[in-house]
Formats: structure tokens, C-alpha cells, sequence
């Protein structure tokens, strides 16, 4: 959910920096049942789709979100545990429904889950007129376990440091093309994404997608998605897809998740608890 968002839900746009439109909070994809097959109106732009053997195949999954009003929208998700999604509290918002979706297709999923329940950070409601620091976190919590073959993440060690110019890796499902809303609903992945401001928030870093960088980042249906890095080559997450301006070709924000560790793991275990119960 790059902030842009579908039918009758009424999400207000941000301004970050000078005056530029942000795609944050509302940037779930649309889904629309037309043409005989679903289409989803908002992956990675200059990306690469997720081979099967690759790590990033077995950590990431799809969400598709259901509107009280039937509406359907989506967004992407990060393995935290065998029945705990990490995601963006802006996905969760208003939602009925959420179904998980495995597989490199969102379209045709290997593996859904849909007994769920979720929740969104406790001051996410409160901070998201803020420009920084909107708490843009949240979990879904699924019955049936993680299929064969899917892992949970690393998240990365709070006393690590996250620089500026490092490139950093995103994935999602959503479009490759911001203007245009296209490409999306195929796991894709972009590795060279630099870190343009990594003190932007207390709890917030932000990345630089422009041509000039490569033109590589999140859009549209990547809202909720994972950043990582790799260390010795161990794939580890650090952040989820928050917001970015519109045509997904300047800057995004992304949420890191090193500042809300605390928050994670009680609220994966109320969750838990409240499915037992």
C-alpha cells in the first residue's frame, strides 16, 4: 500500500520535504475482477522477479486485504515467526479480512492462509498526520502454520548500523512501474537500493529510488514489505515499506523495525494468546 488507495476509502495524502505528494499510507494495490482475472491497479520498480531456489522465495509472502464493503486491495508481508506476519500498520487500517498468500505468484498462490487476526501499532493512529516517526508497523497472525519449505526472518541485531549510501535490499509484489501502474502480483527484488538518509526519524530511514540511483524500490503493493541487508551472506531484515511520493521514482521511508523490537515480540505473544483462547 505505497499511500494511494482504492474505491470509497477515503486515506489523506502527506506531504514530505519540500512540498512533494507522498504514496504511504493508502499504497496498497487495488485488486479488480475485470477481463475474466484479477488486476491489481498500484512489484518493485527495477526489480527482478524471485527465482524459486533464492532465500527471498521462502521469507516473503503476499496479503490480500478485504474492505468491509468488499473491496479487496494488496500488500506484502515478512515471516517473523510460523504464524506471525510483519507488515505496515497503513495495510491493516479499516481491513474486515486479511488471507496470506505464499508463492511467487500473488495471483496464483502455492499456499494461502486465512484465519486470521492482525493489529496495527498502538500509536499508529495518532501519529500518521505526522510527517516522521508515523509508528507504521503492524502483525497478522495466522492459523495452519508456515508450508513446507518457508523460514522465518532474522531481524537485524538493534546495535547494528545502517549507513548512509549503503545499499540495501527490497521485494514486494507490487508494480515495477509507478506511473503507470503496471507489472504487479510477481514476487519481485531489487539489491541495490542506497540508503539516502538513515537518521531520517527516530524510528524511520529513508532510501533513494531516483534514475540518478538506479532507479530500483518499492511502488504500489510493496506497502508492508521487507528491507534487508545481507551480512556474510545471511539475508536479514531491518525495515517494512511505509510511504513514498508518487511515481515511486524519488525517495521512500521505511520503518526500522530495530526501534519497535519491544513492541514485536509482545504483541506476537497477545496475539498468539488470543488465537489459543
Amino acid at each position: 500500500m505505497l499511500k494511494n488507495i482504492l474505491k470509497d476509502k477515503q486515506l489523506k495524502t502527506k506531504l514530505l520535504g519540500a512540498g512533494l505528494l507522498v504514496f504511504g499510507i493508502s499504497a496498497c494495490g487495488r485488486i479488480n475482477e475485470g477481463s475474466g482475472r484479477a488486476e491489481m491497479l498500484s512489484g518493485i520498480v527495477g526489480g527482478r522477479p524471485v527465482l524459486p531456489s533464492e532465500d527471498y522465495s521462502q521469507k516473503i509472502v503476499g496479503l490480500k486485504l478485504i474492505f468491509p464493503d468488499g473491496a479487496e486491495a494488496s500488500c506484502t508481508g515478512s515471516i517473523l515467526n510460523d504464524d506471525t506476519i510483519l507488515t505496515a500498520a497503513h495495510c491493516l487500517d479499516g481491513m474486515q479480512a486479511i488471507e496470506v498468500r505464499f508463492g511467487p505468484s500473488f495471483f496464483a498462490p502455492t499456499f494461502v492462509r486465512s484465519e486470521t487476526t492482525f493489529k496495527m501499532h498502538d500509536s499508529y493512529l495518532e501519529n500518521s498526520e505526522n510527517e516522521f516517526d508515523t509508528y507504521d508497523v503492524g502483525l497478522v497472525h495466522f492459523e495452519g502454520g508456515l508450508p513446507e519449505g518457508y523460514v522465518s526472518n532474522q531481524i537485524l541485531n538493534t546495535n547494528a548500523l545502517i549507513q548512509d549510501g549503503q545499499n540495501v535490499i527490497l521485494s514486494g509484489y507490487g508494480v515495477t512501474n509507478g506511473w503507470l501502474g503496471t507489472g504487479s502480483g510477481t514476487l519481485r527484488v531489487a539489491e541495490t537500493v542506497p540508503v539516502k538518509n538513515s537518521k531520517y526519524a527516530q524510528t524511520e530511514i529513508e532510501l533513494n529510488q531516483s534514475k540518478r540511483e538506479g532507479g530500483h524500490g518499492g511502488c504500489y503493493g510493496d506497502s508492508g514489505g521487507p528491507a534487508f541487508i545481507r551480512i556474510n551472506g545471511q539475508l536479514l531484515l531491518w525495515g517494512v515499506t511505509s510511504r513514498g511520493e508518487n511515481g515511486c521514482d524519488k525517495t521512500s521511508i521505511y520503518t526500522d523495525l530495530r526501534t519497535h523490537s519491544e513492541w514485536i515480540h509482545t504483541t506476537s505473544e497477545s496475539l498468539r494468546a488470543l488465537q489459543l483462547n
